[in-house]
């Protein structure tokens, strides 16, 4: 499967696509020049006129969520895939998050569902509880006194009653952080599911970690393709893919980036799967290769620990290593049509638990 799988640009290419990468902007996200192509590209100029606006919040997002919905298929993700890359606008973010997953749909058609559940016991609520302080500490929106913490808890304890097979698993809380950041919890309990159910995280946080050692393997193939030097160096020191990058994977690189950073990345994720995740985790090893290749095994342990964090955030998602001609396996199956067919009929079954298709 790996065999014919390319990245777009050699690993040569990329490295001076990493030097030249600007690590600074100077205006805002829908101010850029970019933005401005993109508008000029889809006439969506009314989706960006009121991001820098005071204006009603819930008037933009009932107009900009009406503008989503007029789109087709595959004018909304030509629009998306634009975007993803070079972070979504905050006030586009709520709207495009729901409807590329698919959680406005099931959402829609499972009123209240939200709320049973997080109603019932939780028998997960005491492990839940022990890693909310360890969410994003420094952020004031997880700070104890705040209210993300109460929503962080709400949606875990929710979704563990809903799954009892996951229940909780630790990752789970940083990915839910992002998630309430920019939607209500019942939009983020839907957007969990999705992840779950159209994006491999249920075998990623299953017993045994099977979906984890699957990404684990399926990223040590390319790296040891795209990044020979350092791959061959790492053998020889006896390090591991699964000593550096299973905390990525399963938080997104959330526990070692900022919550603006991992915000970004999740907009790329959440349009092209597992792609994107591998992509700057070939980008973040890329950007220490010197320094990788002159460290002994505890040294590159301790390095790689803090590693993403240090990248800049245009590196991290603008370098230029795109993972192409994977399995469809990758890609969220949220952006394809027979699928959304299949999400648009789907109900919750309160005996179960269980999503109907």
């Amino acid at each position: 499967m790996f065999s014919s799988c390319s990245l777009g640009l050699e690993t040569a290419q990329v490295e001076t696509a990493i030097a030249t990468t600007s690590t600074t902007t100077s205006t805002s996200t829908a101010d850029s020049p970019i933005y401005r192509r993109i508008i000029s590209k889809f006439s969506f100029s009314n989706l960006f006129s009121n991001s820098n606006s005071n204006s009603n919040s819930n008037s933009n997002s009932f107009n900009t969520f009406n503008t989503l919905n007029s789109l087709n298929n595959e004018n909304l993700i030509k629009f998306y895939k634009t975007l993803s890359r070079n972070g979504i606008p905050k006030h586009l973010r709520r709207e495009i998050w729901l409807k590329i997953s698919g959680a406005n749909v099931l959402m829609n058609k499972n009123i209240g569902v939200y709320h049973h559940f997080l109603s019932l016991k939780c028998d997960a609520e005491d492990k839940i509880h022990l890693d909310l302080n360890r969410t994003f500490p420094k952020h004031p929106f997880f700070k104890p006194t705040a209210t993300g913490q109460k929503s962080l808890l709400n949606v875990l304890k929710a979704f563990a009653v809903f799954n009892p097979e996951i229940e909780y698993c630790q990752g789970m809380n940083f990915i839910v952080a992002i998630l309430i950041l920019y939607l209500e919890e019942e939009e983020a309990f839907w957007v969990l599911i999705q992840l779950v159910k159209q994006y491999d995280f249920y075998d990623l946080y299953a017993n045994g970690f099977p979906g984890l050692e699957k990404k684990l393997r399926e990223f040590d193939l390319l790296f040891e393709r795209y990044l020979p030097d350092i791959y061959n160096h790492f053998y020889d020191k006896g390090v591991l893919t699964n000593m550096f990058a299973s905390k990525w994977f399963l938080t997104l690189f959330a526990c070692r980036c900022t919550a603006d950073v991992t915000t970004r990345i999740f907009d790329w994720f959440i349009f092209k799967g597992w792609k994107a995740i591998y992509n700057i985790a070939l980008v973040v090893l890329l950007y220490f290769k010197d320094q990788l290749l002159s460290c002994n095994f505890e040294d590159i342990l301790q390095l790689l620990e803090q590693a993403p964090s240090q990248v800049p955030c245009e590196n991290l998602l603008l370098t230029g290593i795109i993972v192409k001609n994977l399995s469809s396996t990758f890609v969220p199956n949220s952006t394809n049509d027979s699928t959304n067919n299949s999400t648009n009929n789907s109900i919750i079954n309160l005996t179960n638990n269980s999503i109907i298709n």
